[in-house]
């Protein structure tokens, strides 16, 4: 099935896969080492209140280089589960004791990847550099390998609930719309922050009702993307790919 998000992902698997025997850790190494310095250098930061996170959104938020390690991460579960898929005599054998160890793991990543700035908000901008730059330049790539432990072991097999819970079709309309919000969001929120007539007021209720409005905006407008854009283009690669069938029918048959 065709979607903008597939088109990204075998674009992105064509061009990766035929360098990706040299894409060696010391390219990722060199990637995290220069965000970190990034980070350092010009003084960045999590507390979103403060200048250090002025700077974090000038410097490094949006940048693809500093958010290419995440990807890479995906790509290396993607890589490697294809293998195994494709080829069980290479699936390999982990032990249940093994399996708990790494999903708590996992599940702790992904908690500290959540909480952790909070320090830092209790008492603003507190942290130093060297702490800023470990969250900044980890935390992407660790959140990327949280969720890949947790959609391989699905995959396997070893997490037959949460696997069910995650596959359940319900999630389909959500699931469809996911990518078209993901490039949505930004836009609803910097449209209501650019037309504000007043300062923000922070509170639970504000945040909590800003958060549901911008989601809903994000979702409509990636249901428009979706009618627009993903359907059609669903139902021209259905087109294509099925007169390409047809025709490689016909030159088997004729060759037969």
């Amino acid at each position: 099935m065709f979607s903008l998000r597939d088109a990204n992902d075998r674009f992105v698997t064509r061009v990766v896969s035929h360098r990706s025997r040299r894409l060696s850790p010391l390219d990722v190494a060199s990637r995290l080492s220069s965000q970190f310095w990034l980070v350092v250098r010009h003084d960045l930061g999590c507390y979103v209140f403060g200048d250090t996170w002025r700077k974090y959104a000038y410097h490094a938020y949006s940048k693809p280089y500093t958010r290419v390690p995440a990807h890479l991460v995906g790509m290396a579960f993607g890589f490697l589960n294809e293998r195994w898929i494709s080829d069980a005599a290479t699936r390999p054998s982990v032990s249940a004791p093994a399996l708990r160890s790494t999903l708590v793991a996992a599940a702790a990543a992904l908690l500290a990847c959540v909480f952790a700035p909070l320090s830092d908000y209790r008492d603003a901008e507190s942290w130093p550099p060297w702490a800023n730059g470990l969250f900044i330049t980890f935390s992407r790539p660790l959140w990327a390998a949280a969720l890949g432990v947790v959609a391989t072991a699905c995959a396997a097999g070893r997490l037959p609930r949460v696997d069910a819970f995650l596959a359940h079709p319900a999630w389909t309309p959500l699931a469809r719309l996911t990518f078209g919000a993901y490039l949505m969001h930004p836009v609803v929120i910097k449209w209501f922050a650019g037309t504000a007539t007043a300062p923000y007021h922070f509170s639970p209720h504000y945040m909590v009702s800003c958060a549901m409005l911008n989601a809903a905006c994000a979702f409509a407008l990636a249901a428009a993307l979706w009618l627009a854009v993903e359907k059609p283009g669903m139902r021209l690669a259905a087109a294509v790919a099925g007169g390409g069938n047809a025709a490689r029918r016909g030159e088997s048959g004729r060759g037969g």
